[in-house]
């Protein structure tokens, strides 16, 4: 299960032509799950390449 809001191709927002349109609290939770689970997966792929390495 994925924590957070978004989609298939990640998060997004549109801000309207004249950037009037905010961004939401919902955006920005979808984002921050998002990060993390990038920060997590170079973490993983990280260790795993340094592993190999030895």
């Amino acid at each position: 299960m994925i924590d957070g809001l978004g989609n298939p191709c990640g998060t997004g927002h549109v801000t309207g032509e004249d950037g009037s349109i905010a961004v939401g609290e919902e955006s920005l939770t979808a984002a921050r799950a998002q990060g993390r689970r990038v920060a997590e997966t170079a973490a993983a792929l990280k260790a795993g390449f340094a592993a190999k390495a030895k």
